[in-house]
């Protein structure tokens, strides 16, 4: 076996290096863009594959750090991969090639995955930084061949199929080379231990720093505006701008939810009613908008991939918030109880939201009036939502 591991560790880079660019030329005389791309990605893996069997085993542990740092050039082969994916969805169409071509490329990716896969079963007991380094280059490169591979295999199917299952094969499969990237950056970040216990690892540390976490959640509230902002910009829907102004106010609400941790009883109490204010303001100004709905005001209409985009937005922001109510269900003073109504009212409006983005290209013409009524019926269920916690603040007070 130790024979074998070093033939594959002597032959096997150098030869998938020469078989990346042979694919590459091979794309570049039959005119197909898309083996072209996913090629350039392949040849990118290749090389930096080299880079660890160059360093050799490498013991001091800066220099392993930066060692595993190449998993960032993972994540950038991931969205090219992804890219690639989805550029056949809007301007950019591929030729069908002929059968010579698809018979070369396909051997020519076989050949380069039976390597690949000869390089993992030679190393898969070998722990040392380099090697798991190397692991997952060879798992990246697997993913991208994959691709390759699938995209000329369809060509032999119904053509009208092939844009749609190329895109979902290259996304799923560069999510995946994206959750190598990611598992590689957090070993190394935790000293190389496995992804295990490097979870468990980062799982105590935001027990550790409850807090400090929360307020990243107010940062993170603050990208959902600016995306919203850009949405709303890009197409033209006012209805994405009252959205945006409505995740402001949740920010807000949030940020002076965990401002009230440590402070004294009537502080937090003060504290605990601005928040109750913010959900009320923000509710109202939210069936202000809708209410315009009823009167010739418009939500917009979406096309179906910037309507899926929102939806799968709000389906994850449903997964969070809901986590984050089951998560704080068991305390039950104040901040948390502030963090539940704001998490309770983002999970109303986004009720809202996804309405409005399905319907948009599910059902042709205007939808104005479902729109305003879910609108009005939502943004009043949080004002309610203020209201009750304002008054339940005055009942705490009396005490």
């Amino acid at each position: 076996m130790e024979r074998i591991r070093r033939f594959s560790k002597k032959f096997t880079p150098r030869l998938l290096c020469v078989l990346e660019a042979a694919l590459l030329f091979v794309a570049f005389y039959f005119h197909s863009f898309y083996v072209m791309g996913c090629g350039l990605a392949t040849l990118w893996l290749g090389l930096w594959r080299l880079w660890p069997i160059r360093k050799g085993d490498v013991t001091d542990a800066q220099k392993q750090k930066r060692l595993g740092l190449l998993g960032i050039w993972l994540l950038f082969a991931a969205f090219i991969q992804a890219a690639l994916s989805v550029a056949p969805l809007f301007s950019w169409k591929e030729n069908k090639p002929i059968e010579t071509e698809i018979g070369i490329v396909c051997a020519l990716v076989g050949t380069q995955m039976i390597l690949v896969s000869f390089s993992l079963l030679a190393d898969r007991t070998d722990k040392s930084p380099g090697v798991r380094v190397i692991r997952h280059f060879d798992f990246a490169l697997l993913c991208n061949l994959l691709t390759i591979l699938v995209s000329q295999l369809l060509w032999l199917g119904k053509e009208s199929e092939w844009i749609a299952m190329v895109c979902l094969t290259g996304c799923v499969l560069g999510g995946t080379v994206l959750l190598l990237g990611c598992n590689l950056i957090l070993c190394t970040c935790c000293n190389w231990r496995t992804t295990k216990e490097s979870i468990q690892l980062i799982i105590a540390f935001y027990k550790q720093k409850k807090r400090l976490m929360g307020f990243a959640s107010v940062g993170k509230d603050g990208v959902m505006v600016l995306w919203k902002l850009v949405m709303s910009i890009t197409s033209a829907s006012l209805f994405m701008f009252a959205n945006a102004l409505f995740s402001c106010g949740i920010g807000a609400a949030r940020y002076t939810a965990l401002m009230i941790g440590g402070k004294p009883q009537e502080k937090q109490l003060r504290l605990y009613r601005r928040v109750a204010l913010i959900l009320s303001f923000s509710g109202l100004c939210y069936v202000g908008y809708s209410i315009r709905l009823f009167f010739g005001g418009s939500a917009g209409q979406y096309s179906m991939v910037m309507a899926l985009s929102i939806a799968c937005y709000t389906f994850v922001e449903f997964g969070l918030q809901i986590r984050e109510l089951l998560k704080l269900h068991k305390h039950h003073d104040l901040e948390a109880e502030s963090l539940r109504l704001t998490s309770f009212s983002t999970i109303l409006i986004s009720f809202v939201l996804t309405q409005t983005a399905i319907m948009s290209f599910s059902e042709p013409g205007e939808h104005n009036f479902s729109d305003g009524l879910s609108g009005v019926v939502f943004g009043g269920l949080v004002v309610l939502v203020g209201l009750v916690a304002f008054a339940r603040s005055k009942h705490r007070a009396s005490y």
